[in-house]
């Protein structure tokens, strides 16, 4: 919306009608994994600094917090951030995959403990809101998107872009602040409720109408 008002777009004119998720998808909240999972769903291309993901873990590990980091998805980065995880030693705490089918990956999704996203440039987000649909909060980048589709972060908690102290504290906050995290976890899954399938098609057909 702020970009089309940059052009000089009347906001008058302007009706934003966001992704949804669908409920049934998500109707079984599936425990957790002990120890933690951190997972990531993302293009392995620069711009997502998966790279300061993978730094910020390993803080994590020299501090001896017990977790795990899942990687999904594919892309040029995969061999460069393959080897940072071995370069760090990593490699029986960070696993990859790729290419996984939609019931698998929502599985993944859904038995982890906190979704992160370092990304500086997004559409949407839409792994943001899946997240919260299956009661997983986020520790995200403090992009304009991210800010908008989580109405300020409801449901999770951002850091700085590109800072990996700031990262690495976020996470640690949701690792070890169990009163923080079930606080963060409930607003999750009031935050997906607003991107409900049958809501956004409600908000559609009016958009629609309006214009007949």
């Amino acid at each position: 919306t702020k970009k089309l008002i940059k052009y000089r777009i009347s906001s008058k004119i302007i009706k934003t009608i966001p992704c949804g998720v669908e409920p049934s998808e998500f109707k079984q909240i599936i425990s957790k994994e002990t120890p933690p999972v951190i997972i990531c769903i993302s293009r392995l291309v620069p711009y997502k600094n998966i790279t300061d993901l993978i730094w910020a873990f390993a803080m994590l590990t020299k501090k001896n917090i017990e977790c795990s980091l899942i990687i999904v998805g594919t892309g040029p980065e995969e061999k460069h951030l393959k080897n940072i995880s071995s370069m760090l030693k990593l490699n029986k705490n960070i696993h990859f995959y790729k290419n996984l089918p939609r019931k698998t990956l929502l599985k993944l999704l859904q038995t982890s403990s906190i979704l992160c996203s370092t990304s500086n440039t997004e559409g949407f987000g839409i792994n943001v809101i899946e997240a919260a649909a299956s009661g997983v909060p986020y520790v995200i980048s403090n992009i304009e998107v991210f800010k908008e589709i989580t109405k300020n972060g409801q449901g999770g908690l951002f850091f700085k872009t590109r800072d990996i102290k700031d990262l690495a504290s976020q996470l640690t906050t949701l690792l070890e602040n169990k009163s923080i995290y079930k606080k963060k976890q409930k607003e999750a899954l009031n935050l997906a409720k607003l991107y409900d399938w049958n809501n956004v098609s409600l908000e559609t057909e009016k958009v629609y109408k309006s214009l007949t």
